[in-house]
């Protein structure tokens, strides 16, 4: 599991989304992504999940933000076993956020 987008800066109002590949087995994955732990799903305020065929996408809008450290995690599982990658999201106010890799 590789996430993408490892470190850019996007201003408020602007969708986020980070991409999580799953493309070293010929296995189609099942993906989850969780938020500080917490399983997130598309009935969160703020959150949208789409999935490809080897890459889940978890794409964040204006109502995600909030001022604090985030740390959104991704979990790929598939017959060739299991990879997780974490990511830590870090909003710094109204007038934007910073994603870094932890």
């Amino acid at each position: 599991v590789i996430p993408t987008n490892v470190s850019v800066t996007r201003n408020f109002g602007e969708y986020l989304t980070i991409t999580c590949d799953s493309t070293a087995s010929n296995s189609k994955p099942t993906f989850f992504w969780t938020r500080n732990n917490v399983t997130v799903n598309n009935t969160w305020t703020g959150h949208i999940i789409r999935h490809g065929y080897d890459k889940s996408y978890l794409i964040l809008t204006e109502e995600a933000y909030q001022p604090q450290t985030v740390e959104y995690g991704c979990t790929a599982i598939n017959t060739a076993g299991t990879s997780s990658a974490q990511i830590q999201i870090i909003v710094r106010s109204s007038n934007g956020w910073i994603e870094s890799n932890r």
